[in-house]
């Protein structure tokens, strides 16, 4: 289901009150995060701090990334980094683009 297929059919649910946009809100912050559903790159949250799971086809690989608007890197500018283990090379973040991406898990609850 898309973003707003979900906010329709939650929004017919909901109690008289919840306004399509607070339902929006319900949407983006509990039930998208927490489906496990590869989406393509064009939609991912390009947010500063926003760290996401990618697919990486060049490497047949899912690694952890962010989108980085650094307005000095080279071409493509800006663009997507990640990294695999601990490392990563921005050449090679920059020949091997993500094509997906999903949320990541929430963290455990606790202490």
């Amino acid at each position: 289901m898309t973003r707003d297929e979900w906010i329709n059919a939650l929004y017919e649910r909901m109690p008289d009150g919840f306004s399509r946009a607070s339902v929006g809100m319900i949407v983006d912050d509990l039930i998208l995060p927490a489906l496990p559903v590869w989406q393509p790159i064009e939609t991912a949250p390009k947010e500063h701090g926003e760290y996401v799971l990618l697919w990486i086809p060049g490497k047949n690989r899912r690694a952890i990334g962010w989108w980085d608007r650094d307005r000095y890197s080279k071409r493509p500018r800006p663009f997507w980094i990640w990294t695999i283990g601990s490392r990563h090379s921005i050449s090679d973040c920059r020949a091997n683009p993500p094509t997906h991406w999903q949320h990541l898990p929430m963290p455990p609850e606790g202490k």
